[in-house]
């Protein structure tokens, strides 16, 4: 009980100050093969950090809920696939119907998660009221050291200055905030 009282109290302490602390590890980030081919990065965030996102998960998913929109395709019944289906069926009575026009534009975000700017996450967050202390220690745990392994190696201990660890908890929704 006392350990666990302990670890919620450096979980507060964090979020009082915005950081967390200096001995909290390094973030591994392992490239994981592809089944067509390439590599997927996925961050392995250190463990009190992945304890603090899921304890933040339910504020998270409520300012989720709150601001879903129809045209987001990711989540429950709204994946890529899903997205393409209805967008095809869409094209499709456009084809037969006189008066109906149709066009379409669907992204793939390609390296999303790598090219955040923490700056626009910070704006966006605050023009759409999305929790700023919970985003200001996701942030630093996105800055913490990083390395990544291929095949079981590592590289040097790097700092990004952009970007959402995929992997992270919270990195869906914070994509979705943008």
């Amino acid at each position: 009980v006392e350990l666990l009282l302990g670890l919620i109290r450096i979980m507060m302490l964090a979020e009082l100050i915005g950081a967390w602390p200096e001995a909290i590890g390094i973030t591994l980030v392992c490239l994981i093969p592809k089944p067509d081919g390439g590599r997927r990065p996925i961050g392995l965030l250190p463990t009190l950090i992945r304890w603090w996102m899921r304890i933040r998960l339910d504020v998270v998913q409520s300012w989720q809920t709150a601001n879903d929109r129809p045209y987001f395709y990711a989540g429950p019944r709204k994946g890529a696939e899903i997205a393409s289906w209805k967008q095809a069926c869409r094209a499709e009575l456009a084809s037969v119907c006189k008066h109906m026009s149709y066009a379409n534009a669907m992204l793939d975000m390609v390296k999303a998660f790598e090219r955040v700017s923490h700056q626009w996450l910070i704006n966006h967050a605050a023009e759409f009221a999305y929790p700023m202390a919970v985003l200001r220690l996701s942030i630093a745990a996105y800055k913490l050291g990083r390395t990544i392994m291929v095949d079981g190696i590592c590289s040097v201990i790097m700092v990004a200055n952009r970007g959402i660890t995929a992997g992270s908890v919270h990195a869906t929704t914070e994509l979705r905030l943008l």
